[in-house]
């Protein structure tokens, strides 16, 4: 029997929505990308190699997505 995981991984910090027009579109900070670089490697040392990312389409969230598939060196169709 094969067992699965549920991973949630939030999002690294963000720009400030005051600084643009939706939040829709707030990207990764650098501090918020080095976040998720840091969550990525500790995933990785823990947690076995998922099968596959789902993300929202907003703009934060699909960076944070594309890091972590880059920090686990997973294949782009993950």
């Amino acid at each position: 029997m094969s067992q699965w995981f549920l991973t949630l991984m939030l999002h690294g910090s963000a720009v400030s929505p005051a600084h643009v027009e939706r939040d829709f579109d707030r990207a990764l900070t650098h501090a918020g990308e080095c976040e998720v670089v840091a969550a990525a490697q500790a995933y990785q040392a823990a947690c076995p190699v998922p099968h596959k990312i789902l993300a929202s389409p907003a703009k934060r969230t699909l960076q944070t997505a594309e890091i972590v598939r880059r920090q686990l060196a997973l294949p782009l169709d993950c």
